[in-house]
């Protein structure tokens, strides 16, 4: 099928539990994007394709879909509406497909930046992008286009950001430097590659980010994933899940080049690791002037924890900061001076809408200290209270 694209935006039709077909879109013989959606004749809901890089261009789509599927497929220039009086107000939630884990956050210039894994195409997990949205208050998020898309390297797993204030990757003072994970494990068109971390770049404050074939942190282990990076001292450190309960973590001077100086096994823990140095506040409420590392995992196991900017360490006691298992995969925010602001992602449902999975309301972390034990305080952050008595 030949679609001319005279408008920006390509409209996939989707019916929930429909078979699951692969479709690809070239352009003169160059795969564009290769797409696993429910096609069939019924939709449900339109998914939406940004095709604002082939205005003016005819491209051609295939797959094993229905006669009726292909009928349905066309450009329009807006999104398809995505209403839904169910919407919550304070936990935000992708226009149109599922959401997990939050990605690449980070404050800049005043602006935070929440990236999530996304997949356009479904209210499934399948097809990982990183949907984008902007706030000024960390309440109020405005919708961008997607940030981030698989192509021949993988899928775009989860990932971080971090501000390159001293220029010390050399891509201009200021750049924002992200690392996500190309896994190639469930992409036909990148299945003969090995899973890796790679480098994107944004000159525009977040607006627009750019892949770059500098920086590749290649294969260690199993799905090695989920870089976050943070800056010690003067220099960069990355941790990375790797396998099991195994973590690892790399060095480097200039965010492009790492060394790796230690790997450990933490029980239970997996996933989306993430290493802060909190506050402690008495059970009075005065902070008391001590600071404590915490190692943080993505079902909210944390351990009490020492680093020194060559070696880590913790005491092998795991605590865990949620009561249910609906938050998950919770990343702190970079860019964000005197406060350490959590992310979650909440595995909800939403079932009968076009959207699965919201975000948790941001928090703030610090340690509290209980009968001389040291416990996660997790506490809205202060930008809630201005709503009290307001209308959002």
């Amino acid at each position: 099928m030949l679609i001319p694209v005279t408008d920006r935006y390509l409209w996939l039709p989707v019916e929930n539990g429909a078979p699951l077909q692969r479709v690809e879109i070239k352009s003169d013989d160059r795969k564009c994007f290769d797409i696993q959606i429910e096609a069939g004749a019924q939709p449900d809901f339109y998914s939406v394709l940004d095709l604002k890089p082939w205005l003016g261009q005819t491209l051609e789509i295939s797959g094993d879909c229905p006669v009726g599927w292909f009928d349905q497929v066309a450009c329009h220039d807006q999104w398809p509406d995505s209403t839904d009086a169910r919407r919550p107000l304070l936990h935000f939630s992708t226009r149109i497909g599922w959401i997990n884990d939050p990605n690449g956050l980070i404050c800049k210039d005043g602006q935070w930046h929440l990236y999530y894994q996304h997949n356009p195409f479904g209210i499934g997990w399948e097809n990982m992008h990183w949907g984008h949205a902007v706030s000024t208050d960390l309440v109020h998020w405005q919708h961008t286009e997607e940030a981030l898309y698989p192509d021949e390297h993988g899928v775009a797993f989860s990932g971080c950001a971090i501000e390159d204030r001293d220029n010390v990757a050399g891509f201009g003072s200021g750049t924002i430097i992200y690392y996500y994970t190309a896994c190639t494990a469930c992409k036909t068109w990148s299945s003969d590659k090995l899973t890796s971390q790679r480098l994107v770049i944004s000159r525009d404050g977040g607006q627009t980010l750019e892949k770059l074939d500098e920086g590749v942190v290649g294969h260690i282990q199993g799905l090695n994933r989920d870089p976050k990076i943070f800056r010690y001292q003067d220099s960069y450190y990355m941790l990375l899940y790797l396998d099991e309960t195994t973590f690892t973590l790399l060095k480097s001077a200039n965010l492009l080049e790492w060394q790796r100086i230690q790997t450990w096994d933490l029980p239970k823990a997996w996933e989306c690791p993430d290493l802060v140095n909190l506050p402690v506040r008495s059970m009075d409420g005065p902070l008391t002037g001590e600071n404590q590392w915490v190692f943080y995992s993505a079902d909210g196991f944390y351990f009490l924890s020492d680093f020194d900017g060559d070696k880590f360490s913790t005491d092998g006691v795991l605590h865990e900061a949620y009561a249910t298992k609906l938050p998950y995969a919770g990343q702190s925010y970079a860019g964000v001076e005197g406060r350490v602001i959590l992310q979650n992602w909440l595995r909800t449902p939403n079932t009968g809408a076009c959207y699965t999975g919201l975000m948790a309301i941001p928090a703030e972390l610090e340690l509290m200290r209980v009968d001389d034990q040291l416990k996660l305080r997790i506490w809205p952050v202060a930008e809630y209270e201005a709503l009290r008595g307001a209308s959002i």
